[in-house]
């Protein structure tokens, strides 16, 4: 899919990604606003003394690392969480978060609640009771006896500072036997110093002291509305897009005239494009009351591409329009593409066979008391006699007469094939305008008489398959398929698919369409 087919796809859905957008966003602000607030208060604690060490060693930092791991499983089982909530009178069990810090040996508790002093006491009571299981409990009396054990080092390291620089300073002055008494002083102390230094290090690894106490949250975590209305707004701008999308793709409609021609290898004799009107202006009259408009030149174009399509042996011009349904256009069509081949000063007349629902009498404001059926069940003796001018030079018009019963029996008769062939010596174009292929036998049978036949279609309406078996169908019966004229495609100074507009229902036919309400210019077959 190329850039430009995004950007379609965007302006044709662009309601369903701002509503889905808006909802989602919409959604969660009410949401998020009536949700209580919620605080979060966490403390750090730090396992093993290897801070307390001048020389740690790697091992000891792996063990350290390893036991809070440890410890950060023990902290949410039964035992602690029950103990915390009895010490705390909690009416349901505490929800705490335990995080690791990568690579060190601290580790952070954290408890969310609705109350912040109790989202505090929670949080520090649990770090109590998680001390209370390791061998630095305080009823264990580990903690106190660390910290005297800390202060004798203390203590002794000033005696031996003292008693070296005795030593040092006495050897001259003091006799033999004070010195090796203070010697021995000096060894029983650096003795006593290493067996209290060799029990710290000892017990440093399986120690918990809390780093960072619990405070009070000011604010309160959840929930964060701006955030949570962003998210909620992106998540549904792409479930919408994705929606979008999956539509495009399952969508076998035809868009462009390069799917008529590079999709189904059908000959495309041009595009019409549709905009929106602020005036009553009827789609049908547009080439005769409006021939500037963008859609006329459409038609021209159109007109220029079926003149230089024709084969040079092809002396009668008697063209059928048709489509496969009853939305595409094709009586705006047959009603625009004559009057800019009259306009070319061409003698053009347009027979409305769509003895079921005429429609291009309304085109030209003409009244349709008699018409072609009068001509076919001899009602009227001669064309003339039906035969209407319209306010365009060397555009006539045979309008399609009373609806009779049997249209299919009259269009295949014998009157029928000698009316074109008369109308055919006597104007340079006749084109036919038909009911559509899938609503009777009407534009088959009109196929195989006319000397060519154009199949309209809709743009992103009809479907692909719909439109090449109807093209299959009158290459079938009909001597030359000249090609397809893709109709209603967008504004294409907004890059889009456009808006519609279609035939309407025919209440008469069997499959009983529904009629389209149009609210773009066009709003006729």
């Amino acid at each position: 899919m190329e850039l430009q087919q995004y950007w379609w796809v965007v302006r044709r859905w662009w309601w369903l990604l701002v509503l889905c957008t808006v909802l989602g966003g919409v959604g969660a602000f009410i949401v998020s606003s009536r949700m209580a607030p919620t605080y979060e208060a966490s403390t750090l604690i730090m396992v093993g003394g290897g801070l307390d060490l001048v020389n740690p060693t790697t091992g000891e930092l792996q063990t350290s690392e390893k036991l809070a791991q440890t410890y950060a499983e023990l902290v949410k089982t039964r035992p602690v969480l029950e103990q915390t909530m009895l010490a705390l009178n909690l009416p349901t069990e505490p929800q705490v978060i335990v995080t690791l810090v990568r690579n060190t040996q601290l580790m952070r508790l954290t408890v969310s609640d609705t109350d912040p002093a109790r989202a505090q006491a929670t949080v520090d009571e649990l770090a109590r009771q998680l001390i209370l299981q390791s061998p630095s409990a305080p009823e264990r009396e580990e903690q106190a006896y660390r910290e005297f054990v800390q202060g004798q080092l203390t203590d002794l390291e000033l005696d031996i500072r003292e008693l070296s620089q005795t030593i040092v300073n006495g050897r001259e002055t003091l006799s033999a036997e004070e010195l090796a008494r203070l010697q021995q002083t000096l060894n029983e102390h650096r003795a006593n110093y290493s067996s209290l230094l060799g029990y710290l290090s000892s017990s440093a690894t399986n120690f918990l002291q809390v780093i960072e106490p619990a405070v009070m949250p000011r604010h309160a975590s959840s929930p964060k509305m701006l955030q949570n209305t962003v998210l909620a707004a992106i998540v549904g701008l792409m479930i919408a897009g994705g929606g979008a999308f999956l539509f495009e793709y399952l969508d076998d409609s035809i868009k462009t005239q390069a799917e008529v021609e590079d999709v189904l290898g059908l000959p495309a004799l041009g595009t019409v494009f549709t905009m929106e009107r602020k005036n009553d202006t009827d789609p049908g009259a547009i080439a005769i009351t409006t021939p500037e408009a963008l859609e006329v030149e459409n038609y021209r174009i159109i007109e220029l591409n079926l003149r230089y399509s024709l084969p040079a042996y092809m002396e009668t011009q008697v063209f059928l329009v048709t489509s496969p349904g009853p939305t595409e256009g094709k009586s705006t069509t047959v009603s625009n593409l004559a009057a800019v081949m009259a306009e070319a000063g061409k003698r053009v007349v347009v027979v409305d066979a769509d003895l079921r629902r005429p429609t291009q009498h309304r085109f030209h404001d003409l009244r349709n008391e008699v018409g072609l059926s009068s001509l076919l069940v001899g009602e009227a003796q001669a064309p003339d006699t039906v035969l209407r001018s319209t306010k365009l030079q060397g555009l006539d018009l045979l309008t399609a007469g009373p609806i009779p019963p049997n249209p299919a029996v009259l269009l295949g008769s014998d009157r029928m094939k000698n009316l074109l062939e008369e109308l055919a010596e006597r104007y340079d174009f006749v084109i036919i305008d038909s009911p559509p292929l899938s609503a009777a036998a009407d534009a088959s049978i009109l196929a195989g008489i006319a000397t060519g036949t154009i199949l309209v279609g809709e743009a992103g309406e009809t479907k692909a398959l719909v439109l090449l078996q109807a093209a299959e169908d009158l290459k079938r019966v009909s001597k030359l398929f000249l090609g397809v004229i893709l109709n209603l495609m967008g504004d294409p100074r907004k890059g889009a698919y456009g808006a519609y507009y279609g035939y309407k229902d025919y209440p008469r036919y069997a499959y009983g369409a529904k009629e389209k309400k149009r609210r773009f210019f066009g709003r006729t077959a």
